[in-house]
């Protein structure tokens, strides 16, 4: 888990630091300059994190079941809970929007996705650690 500082910047400062990060991200013109970018930026640890986070939130956009998630991601309940009930508030929606707009580009999300989650993880964690990802693409919907 990444870590957070205890002490709390102030909120303009926490704004406009905020702010600066996402214009710094928006002048980034190229995909080798945004890769590049994130790979300086974040440790392996919040690369790992933040692909979590995504595929936790296109899987229960497309009805996962929370076991389902659950075994995939290594994620809590509890965790996978709480983005089950943003995603119902609309949180998250531009994300998904975005992420499965084009049928080409969700398969290209996908495969960019598993190398991106593999990034900085050695194959001393086990075998068969990584065989989530290949199991991404057989859904266990939810019954309706």
């Amino acid at each position: 888990m990444a870590h957070v500082s205890s002490k709390k910047l102030k909120k303009e400062v926490f704004k406009k630091a905020k702010d600066q990060f996402a214009e710094a991200i928006l002048l980034l013109k190229t995909k080798e300059n945004q890769k590049k970018f994130l790979d300086d930026f974040l440790t392996p640890t919040e690369k790992v994190m933040l692909g979590k986070r995504l595929c936790l939130i296109l899987m229960l956009s497309k009805n996962y079941s929370f076991e389902k998630i659950s075994k995939t991601l290594k994620m809590s309940p509890s965790t996978i809970a709480r983005f089950w009930k943003e995603i119902k508030n609309s949180k998250h929606s531009l994300i998904i929007e975005k992420v499965e707009s084009k049928n080409e580009a969700t398969e290209a999300f996908w495969k960019g996705l598993e190398s991106f989650m593999r990034f900085g993880m050695t194959p001393k964690y086990g075998r068969g650690r990584w065989d989530f990802l290949n199991n991404l693409s057989k859904p266990n919907k939810l019954k309706k």
